[in-house]
């Protein structure tokens, strides 16, 4: 209890023999502009924020946890920590269902109802990261497909839990699309994960044509029974067949 200090909305120190913490604005501006948040969690958790240094976007549609209790996760730009101009660049990310920020080149931000939620938003999305990196060390990995992906969401709304996802028209559903405005121009490219299978929004009708599973291969191979393998195969069938009748 001797560690804990209260502060006004303003970020003015109330009581506490310890000295407010200098990001203490970044909180602020998150229950301010969300006032049905009440905690809020920022730390460096190590694998959360390499995918933050190297800018790559945390692939959606992969672990039945993720979707259902996290979401995408957007980033936010970098900025010099410790200043209102800090604290503002999560402002365009805090959509109604969102719960995770990683702050680029820094950390993590998380929210919730209770610090209880808050903190274990954080937990969960730095042991995801760590099995992204883990399974693209082993060869990468696949992506759910259409079908499951759309009843995750499902679940997640009969639950009770908000998602971006439920709110915008015209964003892709594995496709980490969602928060496009407040990227503007730096909306981020995946490089050591390819990008996922487009499938429609989840307020988009279902495309009936769904493949029923897309699997990353890592970067710069390609996968026995590809289709550009079978190409090849048929073209050769074709050639070979052409010089026998001749």
């Amino acid at each position: 209890p001797d560690d804990i200090c209260a502060v006004d909305l303003n970020g003015n120190q109330l009581a506490g023999k310890r000295k407010r913490t200098s990001e203490i604005l970044l909180h602020l501006a998150i229950m301010k502009a969300r006032p049905d948040i009440r905690a809020v969690v920022h730390c460096h958790p190590p694998h959360a924020t390499a995918f933050g240094v190297a800018r790559e976007p945390i692939p959606q549609c992969v672990l039945p946890e993720i979707e259902v209790f996290l979401g995408e996760i957007p980033f936010a730009p970098y900025e010099t920590p410790g200043g209102l101009p800090f604290a503002e660049t999560v402002l365009p990310f805090l959509k109604p269902g969102t719960s995770c920020i990683i702050l680029t080149n820094h950390g993590t931000v998380s929210f919730g109802k209770e610090l209880e939620e808050a903190y274990w938003k954080t937990e969960i999305v730095d042991a995801y990261c760590r099995i992204l990196i883990l399974s693209r060390q082993l060869g990468g990995i696949s992506y759910l497909n259409e079908q499951k992906s759309r009843e995750l969401l499902d679940l997640k709304k009969k639950l009770g839990f908000d998602d971006p996802r439920f709110h915008v028209d015209n964003c892709d559903l594995c496709g980490n699309t969602a928060f496009r405005d407040g990227y503007r121009e730096n909306l981020p490219k995946p490089n050591a994960f390819e990008a996922p299978p487009v499938y429609p929004g989840y307020l988009q009708p279902q495309n009936q044509s769904a493949a029923p599973k897309a699997t990353i291969q890592p970067v710069g191979t390609i996968a026995a029974g590809t289709d550009m393998e079978s190409l090849v195969r048929a073209i050769t069938e074709q050639v070979m067949a052409s010089l026998g009748q001749r």
